[in-house]
């Protein structure tokens, strides 16, 4: 049909066009994506090292960042910044204090080149960061035993501990390096009977406020074996009687008042003193009471004033402390009666 409708010949321009879109349109997708985007984020940096380096500042830093990068790749890096970028750093010995220039860094960071970012500019531009390299110290290990009384000398295993720190760290420490063990430190210091040889894990204490600042001791306890000799223990009691103590020819001229007419008790009476005795008296073996102490002078100077507040005096065993208390009274003095005649 050579004046006719030609359908192969329709089909085949037909495909050419079709064609030609296809490829228009993923040169145009691709061309999308490869648009540069400039935009400004926040992230968070870590510096962090080997383990044999200590690194100050420790906590994450907040920059904010001038970017370009693919439009197709902005959600990559947004999503990168959902977590602090760690920014590693290698040993230097001819230096601890690093000025850091944060745009050259960043843009030097595998997990940044992989999503074909660059970082034009940073707000701070750079950062300062002392870097410097652990090293193990000697240490030998003093066992305290502070308020524990004890026979003989505690031993402890191992003698010295290896202190891991920084040059800087070990030249604030004036004189010789050494770490403590503080039985006060046991969990059951109190609970151990007297006389009875024991072995306790004891964690070792550095001296300072190295520990804070990233020092640590190898191993982290001490085995101490010691006896107690004798304690100091601590008990609370509820209530405490107080006995009025004045001069026996006084004893008929005043009459003393508690404030509000209360009983004469004394609460929560806290003593501190040598187990056994502190012992018996939890158990009422050892009584405890008060005493208001007035002299003759006190009742005539004290007496028609509304309220008058003296410390107590305590009647308890040589070597048991009591907290202080007091108590508020008034005294009035009775009124003088006569026989007649």
């Amino acid at each position: 049909m050579a004046d006719g409708f030609n359908i192969k010949e329709f089909f085949g321009r037909f495909e050419a066009v079709a064609l030609v879109t296809v490829v228009t349109a993923i040169v145009w997708i691709i061309a999308e994506g490869e648009t540069q985007h400039n935009d400004t984020i926040s992230l968070n940096i870590v510096f962090e090292g080997t383990t044999d380096l200590a690194i100050t500042p420790k906590a994450p830093i907040p920059i904010q960042i001038e970017f370009k990068c693919p439009t197709n790749r902005v959600d990559d890096l947004r999503s990168l910044a959902t977590a602090p970028v760690r920014i590693p750093l290698q040993p230097d010995d001819s230096t601890t204090e690093r000025v850091i220039d944060l745009s050259e860094t960043l843009n030097q960071l595998t997990a940044i080149r992989d999503i074909k970012v660059t970082i034009v500019s940073a707000d701070p531009p750079s950062a300062r960061v002392h870097v410097e390299r652990i090293k193990p110290f000697q240490a030998p290990v003093v066992v305290e035993s502070g308020d524990v009384q004890l026979t003989g000398v505690p031993t402890r295993e191992p003698q010295s501990v290896t202190v891991h720190m920084t040059q800087s760290q070990r030249d604030l420490i004036d004189g010789d390096l050494t770490v403590v063990a503080r039985l006060a430190d046991i969990p059951d210091i109190t609970s151990i009977a007297k006389g009875e040889e024991v072995t306790r894990d004891v964690p070792v204490t550095l001296p300072g406020n190295i520990g804070v600042s990233g020092a640590s001791a190898e191993p982290a306890t001490v085995s101490v074996s010691f006896t107690i000799d004798k304690q100091q223990a601590t008990a609370v009691i509820p209530s405490v009687p107080i006995y009025i103590r004045v001069p026996v020819l006084e004893s008929g001229k005043y009459l003393v008042r508690p404030d509000n007419n209360q009983p004469l008790l004394t609460d929560n009476v806290e003593l501190t003193g040598p187990r056994a005795i502190i012992d018996q008296i939890k158990k009422s073996e050892i009584p405890v009471f008060a005493e208001l102490r007035l002299t003759s002078d006190d009742l005539e100077t004290l007496a028609g004033k509304p309220s008058v507040t003296r410390q107590l005096d305590f009647d308890v065993p040589a070597g048991v402390v009591v907290t202080p208390h007091q108590v508020t009274f008034s005294i009035e003095k009775k009124p003088v009666t006569t026989t007649p005649e």
